[in-house]
């Protein structure tokens, strides 16, 4: 069994996720369907984020100034 840490166990809902973001919920609906957002978990119906995705989505945003198109 993998071992998680506690960040990557821990479920948040939309608004939740929404919220540790500073995103309109909207917005990660909008991701979702389109492609672009953090990575998510669909239990039965249910779409959950996983804290550990959210760290990860924002460290993958980390730029160094306007012109870097990705990080390095």
């Amino acid at each position: 069994m993998t071992h998680l840490e506690v960040s990557d166990r821990r479920l948040l809902t939309q608004g939740e996720a929404a919220e540790y973001l500073n995103l309109p919920p909207r917005t990660l609906a909008t991701w979702r369907s389109r492609g672009g957002g953090p990575r998510f978990v669909r239990l039965r119906g249910n779409v959950r984020y996983r804290q550990g995705d959210l760290d990860s989505f924002v460290e993958a945003g980390v730029r160094d100034n306007t012109s870097q198109t990705a990080a390095p």
